[in-house]
């Protein structure tokens, strides 16, 4: 379960991140995010504003301990949940910043 303190990072995007059905989120511009249910990413009808985006990852990289700017355009953080995020900006990026978010895949007893 991802805390709330995450979600409130990523406020634009929190619906896809509460649902359990959703297994990957990708934002790819201010109006591109798609998620993935497993059954393949499928553009959804939400905005990500670029520089709300900008906040959120450098709120990110703040709670993980990491840069997240020119010199170090990758980042990478896992939750205690096993939930992955990706982000990339320029100069790795011209379109950025871009943001993946992969959660692991539900366990099945």
């Amino acid at each position: 379960m991802i805390p709330a303190s995450i979600l409130e990072l990523f406020a634009p995007i929190d619906a896809y991140l509460r649902d359990p059905m959703v297994q990957r989120v990708l934002v790819d511009g201010p109006d591109r995010v798609f998620v993935d249910t497993g059954d393949g990413p499928r553009r959804v009808p939400s905005s990500y504003p670029l520089e709300a985006l900008k906040k959120s990852l450098r709120g990110l990289a703040r709670r993980a301990g990491k840069s997240f700017d020119q010199d170090r355009p990758c980042l990478e953080a896992m939750l205690k949940d096993g939930t992955r995020f990706i982000a990339l900006r320029d100069p790795v990026v011209t379109v950025g910043p871009v943001l993946g978010i992969a959660r692991p895949a539900p366990h099945t007893t």
